[in-house]
C-alpha cells in the first residue's frame, strides 16, 4: 500500500455542489447501506455481518477465487476480517486470481491524483464486472485521509513541506477532476471534486504494488492494519499443491501476465444461454448488487493465468480472531494522513515520523517513511553520544515549544462544511495531543540515558 511522493496532487477545496435532488438520493442510498451493515452474526463470529462485503466474497468465489475469511463490523473497530474457523500458520485466508483485481488507470498523468478521477468514473458504471468489488469500497465521508483534509485545517499539522504538499495534492486532484468534465457530463453526473478526491483517497489508503503497477485488492484490503502483524499475501500458483511446493521448496513466485501489469482486464462474456436467460429472471436488488453478473462469468473466464495473490496466515489464528495486515511499521502521523485514522496502543505515545530527527526536509520526501523503520517491529529510539543526546534534547526541547505556542491558534480552528460531523478536525486534534505527550515522554527517557551515561562515566574514572 505505498505513500509516495507521487501523492502530492491537490484541490481548492470548495467547488461544485451536487444536486439536492442527488444529494436527497445519496442520503437515502448511504441510509440504506447502513440498516444492511446491521445483520446480526449468528455464527458465532463477532459484530455484524457486512452485506456488501459478503457479496464481495461470493464474487470472488463465483470467479474462481478462494476465501477462508469472514467480514464483520464490529462496534468501536468498524469493519475488518476474521477467521470463519480455527487458523494454522500456512493455511489460505484468500487466494484471488489476479484478474480479479482493479488496476488504477494512469491514462491522464502519474500518480493516484489522476486515476482518482477515473477510478470514480468506473464505479459509476452499474455493469462492470468489478461492481461488487466497487460495492464494497467506503463510502465519501468514510475515508478521512490527506486528500480530504480542509486547507484551514493545515496549521494543526505545523510542518511546513507537509502542509505545502497536501495543497499541491488537492490542487491537481482539482485539475484531474476538469479534465475529466465531459466524462462526468456524458453521464450526468457533475464533476464533483469531493467525489474524485474520495477516489484518489481510495487509491492512495487501500492500493498494493505488485509489478510497478498500483491494484486494487479485494479482500485483503478489507483487513486491519497491525504493526505486529505477519500475515502476508504473496504472488502464487492459484493451485494450492503449487502454492504449497513454492513456499515450502523456496521457488520463485510465477510473473505476472502482462495484461494484469498493464491494467488492461476484459471480462469473459458468458457462453451460456440458459445461465444467461436464469440471470435475467434473478431478482433485480441481486442484478443491482452485482452477483447475478459475476454468477454469468463461469469460473474458467477467470483466473485463466493460472496466478494468484495469495494470503496466508503466519501464524495460529483461533476461530472469530481478527486477520491483520501489515503495511510496515507505521508511526501515527503515517495513519493520520496517509489512511485517516489513529492507531491505539503503545505507538501512540511514539514520535511522529514529523518528529524524528531522522525526518526528511526535503519536499519531495514528504511522504517517505524514515529508513530507520524499515522492516521493523517497533519504532527506532535514538542513541548516541552524550553529546549527541543533549543536542537531541534541545532539539525536541525547541519542537515542543514552539508546537505549544501554536496551541491557542490551532484551539480557535473552526469546523469545515467539508468535514460534517468534525470527525477529521477532531481526529487531528487528538494526534495533536499525542504528538505532544510522545515528545515529553521521549525527553524524559534521553534525559534518562544522559543520566546513565553520566553514572557509567564516573564509574570508569
Amino acid at each position: 500500500m505505498l505513500f509516495w511522493v507521487v501523492c502530492m496532487l491537490a484541490l481548492a477545496w470548495p467547488l461544485a455542489v451536487v444536486a439536492a435532488a442527488a444529494a436527497a438520493a445519496a442520503a437515502a442510498a448511504a441510509a440504506a447501506a447502513a440498516a444492511e451493515v446491521q445483520q446480526p452474526s449468528t455464527d458465532g463470529l463477532p459484530g455484524h455481518h457486512d452485506m456488501a462485503s459478503d457479496a464481495l466474497l461470493q464474487w470472488v468465489r463465483n470467479n474462481g477465487g478462494q476465501v477462508h475469511v469472514a467480514v464483520r463490523h464490529v462496534p468501536g473497530r468498524g469493519r475488518g476480517t476474521y477467521a470463519a474457523w480455527d487458523l494454522a500458520p500456512g493455511d489460505i485466508l484468500a487466494s484471488i486470481p489476479v484478474e480479479l483485481v482493479y488496476a488504477a488507470n494512469y491514462s491522464l498523468g502519474l500518480g493516484f491524483e489522476s486515476a482518482g478521477p477515473t477510478l470514480v468514473l468506473d464505479m459509476t458504471e452499474p455493469t462492470s464486472f468489478w461492481q461488487p468489488y466497487f460495492s464494497s469500497l467506503p463510502k465519501p465521508g468514510q475515508v478521512l485521509s490527506k486528500e480530504l483534509i480542509p486547507q484551514p485545517y493545515l496549521p494543526i499539522i505545523q510542518d511546513e513541506n507537509t502542509e505545502a504538499a497536501i495543497r499541491l495534492l488537492q490542487d491537481n486532484i482539482e485539475h484531474y477532476c476538469r479534465l475529466l468534465q465531459p466524462a462526468f457530463v456524458k453521464l450526468q453526473l457533475e464533476a464533483n471534486v469531493t467525489h474524485c478526491a474520495h477516489g484518489t483517497a481510495l487509491l492512495s489508503t487501500r492500493t498494493f504494488s505488485y509489478n510497478s503497477q498500483e491494484v486494487l485488492l479485494p479482500i485483503v484490503d478489507l483487513a486491519n492494519h497491525d504493526n505486529a502483524c505477519l500475515h502476508t499475501h504473496r504472488v502464487e500458483p492459484c493451485d494450492v499443491a503449487k502454492g504449497n511446493k513454492q513456499r515450502e521448496e523456496g521457488l520463485p513466485a510465477p510473473e505476472i501476465p502482462a495484461s494484469f501489469a498493464s491494467g488492461v482486464v476484459i471480462p469473459a462474456e458468458p457462453q451460456d444461454k440458459e445461465v444467461t436467460a436464469a440471470c435475467s429472471n434473478k431478482e433485480k436488488s441481486q442484478q443491482r448488487a452485482g452477483s447475478c453478473r459475476a454468477n454469468l462469468n463461469p469460473k474458467q473466464s477467470r483466473g485463466v493465468s493460472g496466478i494468484c495473490i495469495v494470503w496466508r496466515a503466519e501464524t495460529v489464528v483461533a476461530k472469530g480472531g481478527e486477520l491483520c495486515n501489515n503495511y510496515g511499521l507505521l508511526l501515527q502521523d503515517n495513519t493520520v494522513l496517509q489512511y485517516g485514522f489513529l492507531q491505539a496502543g503503545d505507538i501512540a505515545l511514539e514520535l511522529s515520523m514529523l518528529d524524528r530527527p531522522e525526518h526528511s526536509q526535503k519536499f519531495e520526501e514528504v511522504w517517505d517513511k524514515p529508513k530507520s523503520t524499515w522492516g521493523q517491529p517497533l519504532p527506532h529510539k535514538f542513541t548516541g553520544t552524550a553529546q549527541d543526546v543533549e543536542t537531541e534534547v534541545q532539539r525536541l526541547s525547541t519542537r515542543l515549544a514552539a508546537l505549544k505556542a501554536r496551541d491557542a491558534a490551532v484551539a480557535s480552528i473552526e469546523t469545515h462544511s467539508d468535514d460534517p460531523g468534525g470527525r477529521i478536525l477532531a481526529m487531528l486534534l487528538e494526534w495533536r495531543q499525542q504528538r505532544l505527550r510522545a515528545i515529553e515522554l521521549e525527553m524524559q527517557r534521553l534525559a534518562a540515558l544522559r543520566e546513565e551515561m553520566r553514572l557509567d562515566a564516573i564509574d570508569e574514572l
